[in-house]
């Protein structure tokens, strides 16, 4: 079997490199300027607190204004740059998807049903946009700015870096394992029961006089009908396992907010740390958790794109063809 189907959609974005790297680079510069906004913004209230001299935190004030504009600038740069991308790699699959049928008509599209070929051709190709808006950036962008932002805090206190780096670990690997997990079924079947549900739409529709005649629009109404309850059952299922990710990086990130502050309200007692560090380091280990806040619904959203872009996606190599509607994730010698 030729390539994984996510390795086939980045295959088309190699054109597109620098374009996605500005786009992790601008998203990672978003996410860091958020967290460096709360941080000064820490710094400034504490130290604004022992009523220093106005050129004392003159900086810090200034840092805060720049931050909270570079964060709006950058934050748009990212999804400039990665919609264009993905916008870009969805052309070229629709390019090669007509290319690949057009060499298949008529004899060949005999397996597939009509409504399932669209389901193909518009939901399934419009779904793998997903590796590039919601998938690459927000893994890149969380590692980047998780690995600085323990990097800062190694700098004012050692024991509380490494709780920060334990807690960011587990948000950020974890919790979206276990997500996948919960909703693997399902990620692996929705886009085959958009494809039922397309298809018996289509086929109610287009033979709605013919049923009419013969009564049995009733029939052809309940297989829609199941379809749909299908579809709103996966659905349902994705949405619980999206839920418990998020309730779970709530409670990851709260835990290991708490264990850095035990740990820094100790070395303040110890003296080994002043109250204004302490400041920034708690609002810091907060907002540290805004990198992998989307982790969890990114491995959904990639779990999704690979079932999507087996079923749409052409395998690039010359002696296969289009995917087996009854196979989809395979491809077959072609003939």
């Amino acid at each position: 079997m030729p390539g994984h189907p996510l390795l086939r959609l980045l295959r088309l974005a190699r054109p597109l490199r620098a374009q996605l790297l500005i786009s992790v680079l601008a998203g990672a510069a978003a996410t860091g300027c958020g967290v460096a906004l709360l941080a000064v913004s820490g710094f400034l209230l504490a130290r604004a607190s022992l009523q220093p001299p106005i050129v004392a935190i003159s900086v810090a004030v200034v840092a805060v204004r720049g931050l909270s504009v570079g964060r709006g600038v950058f934050r748009y740069a990212e999804r400039l740059s990665s919609h264009d991308a993905a916008f870009r790699v969805l052309a070229d699959i629709r390019v090669a998807i007509y290319r690949r049928l057009e060499r298949l008509a008529p004899a060949g599209l005999a397996d597939f049903r009509s409504g399932d070929l669209l389901a193909r051709l518009v939901s399934d190709v419009d779904a793998t946009q997903d590796l590039f808006i919601r998938g690459v950036g927000p893994l890149a962008t969380a590692a980047l700015v998780g690995g600085g932002v323990v990097a800062a805090c190694l700098l004012i206190l050692a024991p509380a870096a490494a709780v920060l780096a334990a807690g960011l670990l587990v948000a950020g690997a974890a919790v979206p394992a276990l997500a996948v997990a919960l909703s693997r079924r399902e990620a692996r079947f929705t886009a085959a029961a958009r494809g039922e549900l397309s298809t018996a739409l289509t086929d109610l529709l287009s033979g709605a006089a013919d049923l009419q005649a013969f009564g049995a629009q009733d029939g052809a109404l309940r297989a829609v009908a199941a379809a749909d309850d299908r579809l709103t059952a996966l659905a349902r299922r994705s949405a619980a396992a999206a839920s418990a990710g998020s309730g779970l990086m709530t409670a990851v990130s709260g835990l290991t907010v708490w264990g850095v502050l035990v740990l820094g309200v100790a070395a303040v007692s110890a003296g080994t740390l002043t109250r204004v560090p302490l400041a920034v380091l708690a609002l810091t280990a907060l907002a540290a958790f805004e990198a992998v806040t989307t982790l969890p619904s990114a491995a959904l959203a990639l779990a999704g794109v690979r079932a999507s872009a087996s079923r749409s996606v052409p395998c690039w190599t010359p002696r296969t063809r289009w995917p087996s509607p009854r196979c989809p994730g395979r491809c077959r010698p072609a003939r």
